[in-house]
């Protein structure tokens, strides 16, 4: 329970996705989460090409499509602009699909930039617009060892599809690829594996100030493929996810660093109209939304912030969900901070092992932190993380409904484990709530606590609610896997409906009232123990299903 928060940004690169304005109060407040680049190492060029016009036509000299096709003949080539202008960026109109980049293809658009006298730290310059295409055109097409960056891409089907090896978008200078009517960026294929796509403006206008949507998600991993990483990113306003992963064999891709939902400084939202990050179609195990010192900011979002949709073997950790970056204002989903659903299975929400700093902050969330819903929905494990406090605990920033709620059939499910519990409390409702379900873990939490464990910050009802039937469920044990259940506005655990039911030994398994150490007086407002008008105690030893 004595987790820190997340190792954030040690240094932020004044030419990646923020603004001057937020680069100075960057400096004034330390612990704002910001993305960040790792540098790759260089790749030695063969050749070069420059285009010098904004024209279409293959056969003249100079254009981008005659330039993709010499570069394509080479060896690692890369594509540089000199395109006379006079206004804020040239573009380029393909009349039809251009080649698909190959042979380790570079386009670097921010060698534009100094030609038009401006700073490539400013954005881009050159901008490639599908609008005179017809239907159905791909922006850009990448295959083995391609790399785009520093281009605005727009109104294309998808803006970038790879479906090579080692592709790289982005990386030194950002690229803004929003207004195209798929996808901002599309992997697809089990071809499409090791890319890195880092520092990219995606369904954001080129100031950065506005939602530019693109039709469908901003990122789209599908159709197996795997290994990529996208990271370090501001992924937001597109009219579906943020990032989406489907499809059987679409496993082990790493979402981490990113801001998705939000601003480019992370103060406000510019929500994706669905999810911030959905994992569905029956994704392969493996895919990771946030790393140890990379989670994303993830917030602002229409619907969830994170929904895994029957999928397994997702883990979560490291993120903050419905705040801002500063991890503290409320910047919340509209419903779920984190959904598992439709037979989710195997995932881990937050602390996976007791070393390393993993926990989510999932506060000011529309309806549940964490909602776990439907039959089929089963082992999977909610552990170390903050629900409806500021990133260091201090503050109150419940999410809309409850900590954690239980519902629809779910299996059997882990809330907390033995020394590596959550925290819950400060939410409208309660901190948990089961409903109608059974064999469900609670163990190890502090519930209606501070981060620290010393002060009150109760959840506004129960604690723990047993409802519409709820039976045989675990709640507490010894040593550490009791719940300590303090300062709740109504009961500490609350058995409220006809045929819930609990055994007593939840009064000696848990502490009530009570500072994390078991000192102090920090009452449940109420009762302790709540049994309501048909609700009944068996007189069971705990159940089998404790860790």
């Amino acid at each position: 329970m004595k987790q820190t928060m997340c190792a954030l940004s040690s240094w932020f690169c004044s030419n990646k996705t923020n603004s001057g304005e937020a680069r100075r109060r960057s400096a004034q407040v330390a612990h704002v989460r910001r993305p960040v680049m790792e540098r790759l190492e260089e790749r030695q060029l063969m050749s070069a090409v420059l285009v010098t016009n904004t024209s279409d036509n293959p056969s003249v000299v100079g254009s981008l499509r005659w330039a993709i096709g010499y570069a394509n003949q080479q060896l690692n080539c890369r594509i540089s602009f000199a395109i006379p202008g006079s206004g804020p960026e040239v573009v380029i109109y393909p009349a039809s699909a251009l080649p698909a980049l190959a042979y380790g293809t570079m386009i670097d658009g921010a060698s534009e930039a100094p030609y038009l006298g401006r700073n490539p730290s400013d954005g881009p310059t050159v901008r490639i617009s599908g609008v005179f295409a017809p239907l159905g055109t791909e922006g850009l097409t990448l295959t083995d060892v391609c790399s785009v960056s520093g281009l605005a891409i727009s109104g294309f089907n998808d803006g970038i599809r790879v479906i090579g090896q080692d592709a790289r978008i982005g990386r030194d200078w950002r690229n803004v690829i929003s207004s195209n009517y798929g996808n901002g960026i599309l992997l697809d294929g089990a071809g499409a594996k090791w890319a890195l796509i880092e520092n990219n403006w995606i369904g954001l206008n080129a100031t950065g100030t506005g939602a530019a949507p693109n039709g469908y998600d901003g990122v789209a991993l599908v159709h197996g493929a795997h290994d990529n990483r996208v990271e370090h990113n501001v992924i937001s306003g597109n009219s579906l996810d943020g990032v989406g992963i489907f499809d059987a064999g679409t496993m082990n891709n790493m979402i981490s660093g990113n801001f998705i939902g939000v601003s480019v400084n992370g103060a406000y939202g510019v929500g994706n109209r669905r999810d911030g990050v959905r994992v569905s179609k029956g994704a392969g195990a493996g895919n990771m939304v946030g790393k140890p010192g990379a989670g994303n900011v993830i917030s602002g979002n229409g619907a969830n912030g994170v929904f895994i949709d029957g999928a397994s073997r997702v883990t979560v950790q490291s993120n903050w969900i419905g705040l801002d970056a500063y991890g503290t204002r409320r910047l919340g989903n509209s419903a779920e901070g984190v959904c598992l659903a439709h037979g989710a299975v195997n995932n881990t929400i937050g602390v996976q092992i007791t070393t390393g700093d993993c926990r989510n902050v999932i506060s000011a969330n529309g309806l549940d932190g964490i909602g776990i819903f439907d039959a089929g929905t089963q082992y999977n494990t909610i552990s170390g993380n903050y629900i409806g406090l500021s990133y260091n605990g201090s503050q109150n920033v419940g999410n809309g409904r409850d900590g954690v709620r239980v519902a629809n059939g779910a299996g059997v499910n882990y809330i907390g484990k033995p020394g590596l519990g959550n925290v819950i409390s400060g939410n409208y409702q309660n901190g948990v709530l089961l409903a109608g379900v059974h064999g469900v873990v609670i163990q190890g939490n502090w519930i209606g606590l501070d981060g620290s464990g010393t002060f009150g910050i109760g959840n506004r009802a129960a604690g723990i609610a047993l409802v519409q039937g709820a039976y045989a469920n675990t709640i507490g044990g010894n040593g550490n896997a009791r719940n300590v259940i303090s300062s709740n506005v109504l009961d500490g655990i609350g058995l409220y409906d006809s045929g819930t039911s609990a055994s007593s030994t939840i009064k000696t398994l848990n502490l009530f009232g009570t500072r994390a150490d078991g000192t102090g007086f920090l009452p449940n407002w109420r009762s302790d123990v709540y049994i309501g008008s048909g609700a009944t105690w068996t007189q069971s030893a705990i159940s089998p299903f404790a860790g």
